[in-house]
């Protein structure tokens, strides 16, 4: 929960101008939070930068209020996930089921 979405723009903007720097045998992959994730993605898109999104949901669609599914993910073009985060088991009570659950 850190930054707005015009400061996520510009961090995004500074990265992909500093991935000329990174090894190719490297990939750099970065994780705005979910209010960043479309405009990010117009930022990154046709660079070497990847776009991961901080969370996901364990179930495909419904009335899940503020949960976002994978297929809602990948629409935006989004290629990777976290899940397992300890941040989410300490705070959220993720568990080992949980994420499995979101993993597949």
């Amino acid at each position: 929960m850190n930054t707005t979405v015009a400061e996520g723009v510009e961090l995004a903007k500074a990265v992909v101008a500093a991935a000329a720097e990174v090894p190719a045998d490297v990939k750099l992959i970065i994780a705005p939070p979910f209010t960043h994730l479309y405009p990010v993605a117009e930022v990154v898109k046709g660079t070497a930068v990847g776009l991961s999104s901080q969370n996901c949901a364990d179930k495909e669609k419904g009335a899940y209020t503020g949960e976002i599914s994978g297929a809602m993910l990948k629409d935006l073009g989004i290629e990777y996930v976290i899940i397992g985060h300890s941040e989410r088991r300490e705070y959220f009570a993720e568990t080992d089921e949980t994420v499995n659950l979101k993993a597949h």
